[in-house]
């Protein structure tokens, strides 16, 4: 075989060697990003009114001088990346920095920000374990990457380490509060008819608490470890139960997961769902299980949401015993933890609700 250049010849050889370095240098876009989180940036553009100077910015970020050039090609890259939109207004030689739908995201002030999500998935917790992948798949002893960097599974960590579970329920809070509007404006008829709802790894309630206020005849329920719901109880407008999922779960009409199954391995999901079956009632009697998850479905025509997808399947690989699944995979569990049906509909584009029944 010959050389490299006369295999591919130089302009795809070059094409691949900037496509590496692309990807090889692609961290550097989460780094800005949660650079921009941390600064507040979108929250001093929204709390100006309208678009803002750089100088302006410097002045409410309080950026020395001799950071201002530094400064200016963070800001180059962020609006590259379309956080920020840039306007130019030729009659004053004025360069304004915007919002996008994005940038609104990551903002503080918010209640529908992801920055909480976004800082969870940049803490050096979880960006350690991905320098263990290699040597994790070579290996037989820890269960995930995680426990190669940590020493311990990442629900471990959690329970003996507070700091980290409240960057971590503040996480799962902040994206639950975009999603659960969502989900009770788009789905409102998953709640219709119900009695009442247990929410299944509630985390500090976000999810549950939004339903409960949506629908004030539904009795919702957080259930989830004791160290998690421990800030919730004397809640008044939930009830709060601490357990563990893979033992019992409260009776209700209705068991609600959201972003939970992905975390656990097959033989896990259907131990979960078995305790959901007894939880519940017959479909006849108006019960069932409501997942929201993933549903893996790599459409090549979506590239950028098929990424995403796969990401977030190695994301799950890397922390936890889970994956992500298609619907194929998904049907079987509930066959398998002795469910007969289910109905599926898009949520977000990359997420769906499964309502399921026996």
């Amino acid at each position: 075989m010959g050389s490299f250049l006369e295999e591919f010849g130089a302009n795809e050889l070059w094409q691949a060697y900037a496509h590496i370095w692309n990807h090889t240098l692609s961290y550097g876009r989460s780094m800005c990003l949660k650079c921009a989180a941390d600064l507040g940036i979108a929250d001093i553009i929204h709390s100006h009114g309208k678009p803002i100077t750089l100088s302006q910015l410097e002045t409410e970020l309080r950026i020395p001088p001799a950071r201002s050039a530094c400064f200016r090609r963070l800001m180059r890259l962020l609006v590259h990346l379309e956080y920020f939109s840039q306007i130019s207004e030729s009659e004053n030689e004025k360069t304004l920095f915007g919002l996008t739908a994005m940038s609104a995201l990551i903002m503080k002030e918010k209640v529908e920000g992801i920055s909480p999500l976004l800082l969870l998935m940049m803490d050096q917790a979880l960006l350690s374990p991905w320098q263990s992948v290699g040597r994790w798949l070579k290996g037989d002893e820890a269960s995930t990457p995680f426990e190669v960097a940590h020493g311990k599974g990442i629900f471990e960590v959690t329970k003996q380490n507070p700091e980290f579970n409240s960057l971590l329920q503040a996480g799962m809070a902040s994206d639950t509060r975009l999603v659960v509007q969502v989900l009770i404006r788009e789905y409102g008829d998953v709640f219709q008819g119900l009695r009442s709802l247990v929410d299944v790894g509630g985390g500090t309630g976000t999810m549950a608490m939004a339903i409960a206020e949506a629908y004030p005849q539904l009795k919702c329920t957080v259930f989830d470890l004791p160290h998690v719901v421990a800030p919730l109880v004397g809640n008044s407008k939930v009830e709060v139960v601490g357990g563990d999922m893979f033992d019992s779960i409260p009776p209700a009409d209705a068991v609600l997961l959201k972003w939970v199954l992905h975390d656990w391995s097959d033989v896990e999901c259907v131990r979960i769902l078995q305790r959901c079956k007894e939880a519940i009632p017959s479909k006849e009697d108006g019960g069932k299980v409501v997942i929201v998850e993933m549903v893996l479905n790599v459409d090549d025509s979506l590239p950028e949401l098929a990424e995403t997808q796969l990401l977030f399947d190695l994301h799950m690989m890397a922390y936890t015993s889970g994956k992500q699944r298609s619907e194929a995979e998904w049907s079987e569990l509930f066959k398998s933890a002795g469910f007969s049906d289910y109905t599926l509909k898009p949520l977000l584009d990359f997420r769906s609700v499964i309502e399921v029944y026996y």
